[in-house]
């Protein structure tokens, strides 16, 4: 570090000395606050690697492994069942690390003997990258959630599947990592025996009956958005935010914000969590995404990707793009939906009506009032009443 090579040498007076070296001192700072997925995987002693998959179309994904526990005697050359864990949008793999070990659920997974997975959606702060396109160019931005289903998961499970010799693995999606298998299991139905247990956290498929104030009033702009980046934090904000939010006073700003965007107030949010999770949100997303959703909330159906009247004669030949075919979804064991009753992105009655349109599936609900859509994830009780739930139930496919 610059600090450690330079101390007791002289440093160069006036203003513009001092503002230098204030500079290199927030650098430091942040070069010991700031972390990818990697090193938060790193800070609570778990072995890490770090993979790169190339889908179908050019998009090259970042995906993070944590082979097996600290706590287990065996090694790494011990072939383990896997575990594939895929965020939610405007999120990346970094929501699933930053709970303690205790808590989170990569690390219970990796401590009950499974080979965990984290996954990242194209476009993210990890997947910004093509063979030919440039993030830059707003023809890379041209996805939605479909493309997540069709290429970016079927892609990254053959990438494992094919490095860890195993048949098939076990999935964990939040909202739109959910929306993305059904996407897949719908339209590449042969990926259906690949996937050996699958969790769907608050899964986003129907959501016309959101009580969103987001929805209710930004639906119509979003349908409006030309393909374009929604960016990612960029890093020092990241970590200023974390600063910021950490303050006492601001924390319950901070937690009143998180709430509003995630779907409802909760008393289940850890209120420690709060800068951190402020820190990571926004992590890269494609504005054809929120169309994608506005549309399907809009008419009330979970479709593919509206291009308009012309261009759907062309792509789909029909007016309307087609609803994907749910029905026509198999998979070795019932698909496991969890749900509770606080999330303003969805509501029981459209959960209900996805539970009736798929051929298999058991609905696990929390019937917690309070408890909101990022609350899978982050909450206090995620220990018990989701990840030990998720371990227990996939237990029983093995």
């Amino acid at each position: 570090m610059y600090l450690a090579r330079n101390f007791g040498k002289k440093q160069s007076h006036g203003k513009d000395g001092t503002r230098k070296l204030i500079l290199v001192i927030l650098a430091n700072i942040f070069s010991l606050i700031y972390a990818d997925t990697a090193e938060f995987i790193k800070r609570h002693k778990y072995p890490v690697e770090v993979h790169n998959v190339v889908t179908e179309d050019g998009y090259i994904l970042k995906v993070y492994r944590i082979p097996y526990s600290p706590r287990d005697s065996g090694t790494g050359n011990v072939s383990r069942p896997v575990f594939l864990l895929h965020h939610g949008i405007l999120m990346s793999s970094d929501c699933w690390v930053i709970t303690d070990p205790g808590h989170g659920l990569p690390f219970l997974l990796a401590d009950s003997g499974y080979d965990v997975w984290l996954g990242n959606s194209r476009g993210n702060r990890y997947s910004r990258q093509h063979q030919n396109l440039d993030p830059d160019g707003s023809q890379f931005w041209q996805f939605s959630f479909h493309e997540m289903g069709i290429y970016d998961l079927p892609n990254t499970i053959d990438f494992i599947l094919r490095l860890t010799k195993q048949t098939g693995l076990h999935f964990v999606g939040h909202s739109q990592g959910a929306t993305a298998l059904l996407v897949m299991l719908s339209l590449r139905p042969e990926y259906g025996e690949k996937i050996t247990s699958s969790h769907l956290l608050a899964p986003v498929a129907f959501q016309g009956h959101s009580s969103s104030w987001l929805v209710k009033n930004t639906l119509e702009n979003a349908l409006q958005l030309p393909d374009i980046e929604v960016p990612a934090i960029h890093p020092i904000l990241q970590e200023v935010l974390h600063f910021v939010c950490s303050i006492s006073w601001m924390r319950e700003i901070c937690r009143y914000i998180l709430c509003f965007f995630a779907g409802g107030e909760s008393q289940h949010l850890d209120n420690m969590m709060v800068p951190r999770i402020m820190s990571i949100v926004l992590a890269g997303i494609s504005s054809r995404q929120l169309r994608h959703f506005a549309s399907n909330i809009k008419y009330d159906r979970f479709a593919l990707f509206d291009f308009g009247v012309q261009y759907n004669l062309k792509m789909y030949g029909s007016q309307r793009p087609p609803d994907y075919p749910l029905g026509s979804i198999k998979t070795l064991q019932p698909i496991d939906l969890y749900f509770a009753g606080n999330d303003k992105w969805l509501d029981i009655k459209d959960v209900r009506r996805l539970i009736e349109m798929l051929p298999y599936s058991n609905l696990n609900f929390k019937p917690f009032r309070d408890w909101n859509h990022i609350d899978f994830v982050f909450g206090d009780k995620i220990k018990v009443f989701v990840n030990e739930l998720v371990i227990r139930n996939a237990k029983k496919s093995n």
